[in-house]
């Protein structure tokens, strides 16, 4: 009799973890849109010229399943790299000056993205995906009174991993946490590309 009570146990429980992952897949979202809040921190030559973190930043994102696991969308985001260099005297080829340096780089990325959801038959759903697209950089050097600046659009990708936690298994919206590492083909000034790790976290509501 303990048998048969523990073999309509393990069948009951396992009933019922089959139909929640039905539903779960039933209710599945068309996709979603999300508003995050994205610091980011630099890496490579850029952080040899801005060492600092940057806290000034916002990320908006759009995506859309094509398939049960795959989604695709797209991106718009802001952030701004600063960092104020104390007065030193500082050395160049052709000579020297005494003074503070000012480092900035703003960027505006336009993305693509495609993402592969690893758990699309449950409410908590971890990815990977990438970014693809062209992105509006601009670098400034201030040294003393010289402005050095310049302005371009260039070619930026983003491999990332996150997660979408819904408010309940029910819910309508939910926290997404993801990291991204970011690439720019940025070649002037001495960078060999521009490179950052971007933390991103924010709101995202099912479509």
């Amino acid at each position: 009799m303990k048998n048969i009570l523990i073999i309509l146990t393990i069948i009951f429980s396992l009933n019922a973890f089959s139909q929640e992952a039905n539903d779960s897949y039933i209710n599945q979202p068309n996709g979603f849109f999300s508003i995050n809040y994205a610091p980011a921190f630099p890496i490579g030559v850029l952080k040899e010229n801005i060492s600092e973190a940057s806290y000034r930043s916002f990320l908006l994102e759009g995506k859309k399943f094509v398939t049960k696991n795959i989604s695709v969308g797209g991106s718009l985001s802001w952030l701004g790299f600063y960092e104020l260099k104390e007065r030193d005297t500082y050395y160049f080829e052709d000579g020297a000056v005494t003074t503070g340096i000012s480092n900035y780089y703003y960027n505006f990325p336009i993305l693509l993205n495609a993402s592969y959801y690893f758990t699309p038959e449950f409410w908590i759903k971890p990815y990977a995906g990438i970014n693809a697209g062209t992105v509006y950089s601009k670098l400034e050097k201030q040294v003393g009174t010289l402005l050095i600046s310049d302005q371009t659009w260039q070619f930026q990708f983003a491999p990332e991993v996150g997660i979408f936690v819904p408010f309940g298994k029910d819910a309508e919206a939910g926290i997404q946490i993801a990291g991204k590492y970011n690439y720019i083909t940025y070649q002037k000034f001495g960078y060999n590309g521009i490179q950052y790790f971007q933390l991103t976290i924010g709101l995202a509501w099912l479509l």
